[in-house]
């Protein structure tokens, strides 16, 4: 015989309803870092290489030169400040 007073327990509905089909981007998300990480890597070695190839050989210092190395440690910089805003 079974005893009243214990209370049945019904197991709660697992099943979800998706009405909008959207995964709320974590696909896009999981593409977005390494491809972050992939430019910010990029960025660096180039504009360190851009940077030591002017600042190694002597004939390399001419005006446009330092234009460029200008360019090259201003980038190097953004890299750095545009990772730190991403990740």
């Amino acid at each position: 015989m079974r005893n009243n007073t214990e209370a049945t327990v019904q197991p709660k509905s697992t099943s979800t309803t998706n009405t909008g089909g959207s995964d709320n981007g974590s696909g896009i998300s999981e593409l977005m870092i390494p491809l972050y990480m992939l430019i910010f890597i990029l960025a660096v070695v180039g504009n360190s290489l851009v940077l030591a190839t002017l600042t190694r050989n002597r004939r390399m210092r001419t005006v446009t030169n330092v234009y460029l190395f200008n360019l090259g440690s201003g980038g190097k910089s953004m890299a750095h400040v545009a990772k730190d805003g991403t990740f």
